[in-house]
C-alpha cells in the first residue's frame, strides 16, 4: 500500500518530512524495535506541529497519536469487532489507513477504511460511516449564476450540500436539486 511509512518514537519531525517527500494524505506509523504500534502521524499532524512553532528537531512522539485507531487481525478475519479502538468519528473524518494488529499489539500489514468497510459485516458500523464520509459543503450565494453551476458539479460528486442565499436575482435556479438526496 502507498503512503505508508515507519519511523521509531525518537526520530525527528524532519526526518518524517524528509520521508513523506511532499505527499499529502500519507500515514507513517510509529513502531518500537518489536514492531509493537505506538502511535500513528500523518502529514497534517506534522505540518500543525510546525505551524504551532515546533522544532524540526522535535520527536515524532511528541506529535504522535497515541490512541490510534486499529483492529485486530483475529477480529478483521472473524469479522467482530470487539477488543479493537474502532472510533467511527476518526473514520468519517477522511479516508483512513488502519493498522492490522496481533494479539500482542505488533504490527503485521494496513488497510484503508473501504477494505475495512468491505470486510465488515456489522451494519450499523457500514451506515454510519458510508453516510459520514461524504463530504459537507455550505456554498454561499449558491442559487446566483456561479453558484448554481457550483452546487450542481458538488452534487454530482456526491457532496452533501447546504446552499445560503437571499434570493436577490433568480429564485428558481435551485428548483432541479430539491429531488436530490445530498442537496440539503
Amino acid at each position: 500500500m502507498k503512503n505508508i511509512f515507519y519511523l521509531k518514537k525518537n526520530d525527528t519531525l524532519k526526518k518524517a518530512f524528509m520521508l513523506l517527500k511532499g505527499q499529502l494524505g500519507a500515514t507513517i506509523f510509529i513502531l518500537d524495535k518489536k514492531k509493537i504500534l505506538l502511535g500513528v502521524v500523518t502529514d497534517g499532524d506534522l505540518r500543525r506541529s510546525i505551524a504551532r512553532g515546533s522544532s524540526l528537531n522535535l520527536h515524532v512522539q511528541e506529535v504522535m497519536n497515541k490512541n490510534a485507531i486499529y483492529v485486530f487481525e483475529d477480529e478483521l478475519k472473524s469479522k467482530k469487532f470487539i477488543k479493537s479502538k474502532i472510533d467511527l468519528g476518526a473514520m468519517m473524518d477522511r479516508p483512513l489507513i488502519i493498522p492490522v494488529l496481533n494479539k500482542k499489539k505488533k504490527f503485521l500489514y494496513s488497510i484503508n477504511t473501504e477494505k475495512f468497510l468491505e470486510i465488515s459485516e456489522n451494519k450499523k458500523i457500514k451506515k454510519k460511516i458510508i453516510s459520514f464520509k461524504k463530504p459537507h459543503i455550505l456554498v454561499v450565494g449558491g442559487a446566483g449564476y456561479i453558484g448554481s453551476v457550483l452546487t450542481k458539479a458538488l452534487l454530482k460528486k456526491n457532496w452533501k450540500v447546504k446552499v445560503v442565499d437571499n434570493f436577490l436575482y433568480e429564485k428558481n435556479s435551485l428548483q432541479n436539486f430539491k429531488k436530490i438526496k445530498t442537496y440539503l
